[in-house]
């Protein structure tokens, strides 16, 4: 059996050693990252794990066993070659623990320890970042960090940001550098265009920041998920040339028989394109390059940067629900900054900051769209959460704020049900 190629990956530290970029005995490892460079092309596979919080208990309980348990078995056999940079949601995490699937997490946290996967940090509700106030973004990210540190211990040590739907606002990138992390991934739309991801440098932002920029390229991703090895393998080596590409797959695409599985397999054990962790590619690819990126998110549309509007999967112009979601989410956490000042030991003030917290998720805000994203129970409850984020506040919150959230609520309410009747959707009781 022939052995597998070197893969470039940013392994843990351990004691009396020096971090390698390559598998010990590989080739490239006695001129580091300059010999290695030279193979290419480099492909980091970043696998999201995320499912919306609608899903079911069971729901969830079917796509770890599905999808999950198959994708981190395929890793463990290929433990030796594998490097893959994991953005595993902290909501999830904290799910996969309730539902009684702590494996998956214990399966994870062993990968990262032995330096096959690295983990992407994320945020704690996985709110759409570029919307929220700085504070807020800090919190997000804060807490995230928090939790998953507690669920996985020190195998927690991620050196970039993978932010909720990849949304980007240079606040995201202000508060991951802010953070101390290294890198932040983007949709490359946020250069304007579709297929601009870079493939020779590293994109920073300048002005002092050193925080890079990676940016997924669309191509291939979708090629992951539906081309078999060969037409793969064909497809990376006349995209990317001797360079790198950064490809984003969701987690639930790794069902046993699935294509992402048979590809993630030949990536892992054939000669050809090495697959990479994205903070392995940091020193392997050392030019840099100053860019501006554009606020945009993985469902941005050409038309919509045309239009100005950016997010418009959960925040259009002309849908009132997403409005008044947002009206009451800005209602919320303008009352929770004013507390955290004036009484921030007060249980009104804790209540209020947790309620938040949850209603600020980003699926609730995508799933209040036309169309077959559609989920009025899910609307239904992100508003309940938002309005009892204010009224338990108590009587710390004033009552000039509390009629202004009553009214938006109470039309938000309405709004929903003539969108349930009109779309044949089922209005949540």
């Amino acid at each position: 059996m022939r052995a597998p190629a070197a893969r470039a990956r940013d392994p843990p530290p351990a004691p009396a050693r020096r971090e390698t970029l390559v598998r010990p005995g590989g080739p490239g490892q006695e001129t580091g990252a300059k010999r290695v460079a030279t193979a290419g092309p480099f492909v980091a596979v970043v696998i999201e794990f995320y499912v919306p919080p609608s899903e079911t208990d069971e729901g969830v309980v079917r796509v770890a066993e599905t999808a999950y348990r198959p994708l981190l078995q395929a890793l463990e056999e290929e433990r030796e070659s594998a490097a893959v940079t994991v953005a595993l949601d902290p909501a999830l995490a904290l799910r996969l623990l309730s539902c009684r699937q702590s494996g998956v997490l214990h399966a994870a946290a062993a990968l990262a320890e032995s330096g096959t996967v690295e983990f992407a940090a994320g945020s704690r509700n996985h709110a759409l970042l570029p919307r929220l106030p700085r504070a807020e973004v800090d919190r997000q990210l804060e807490k995230g960090d928090e939790l998953m540190r507690e669920l996985l211990g020190w195998s927690w040590r991620p050196k970039g940001l993978f932010p909720p739907a990849l949304a980007y606002g240079r606040r995201v990138a202000e508060a991951a550098a802010a953070r101390g992390l290294r890198w932040l991934l983007l949709d490359e739309i946020s250069l304007g265009r579709i297929g601009a991801a870079p493939t020779h440098f590293i994109a920073t932002l300048g002005d002092g920041h050193e925080l890079c920029l990676f940016f997924r390229s669309r191509d291939l991703s979708s090629a992951f998920l539906r081309s078999n090895g060969r037409t793969l393998r064909k497809h990376l080596e006349s995209t990317l040339g001797d360079g790198y590409g950064v490809l984003v797959v969701p987690a639930e695409s790794f069902t046993e028989g699935s294509q992402a599985l048979q590809n993630l397999r030949w990536l892992l054990s054939r000669p050809g394109p090495m697959p990479a962790t994205v903070s392995a590619l940091l020193p392997l690819f050392p030019e840099r390059r100053r860019v501006e990126p554009i606020p945009a998110s993985r469902r941005t549309t050409g038309e919509d940067l045309a239009m100005g509007i950016p997010f418009s999967a959960w925040s259009s112009p002309d849908n009132e629900l997403q409005a008044l979601l947002w009206k009451l989410a800005a209602l919320a956490w303008t009352e929770a900054a004013r507390l955290a000042e004036r009484s921030p030991d007060a249980p009104e003030t804790r209540r209020l900051r947790a309620n938040l917290d949850e209603g600020l998720h980003s699926a609730a805000f995508r799933q209040a769209s036309s169309g077959a994203a559609f989920r009025p129970e899910a609307v239904r409850a992100a508003a309940d959460r938002l309005s009892c984020a204010i009224e338990s506040g108590g009587n710390l919150v004033s009552e000039e704020v509390r009629r202004k959230t009553a009214s938006a609520y109470q039309r938000l309410l309405r709004t929903l049900d003539e969108r349930a009747r009109a779309g044949d959707a089922p209005t949540p009781k």
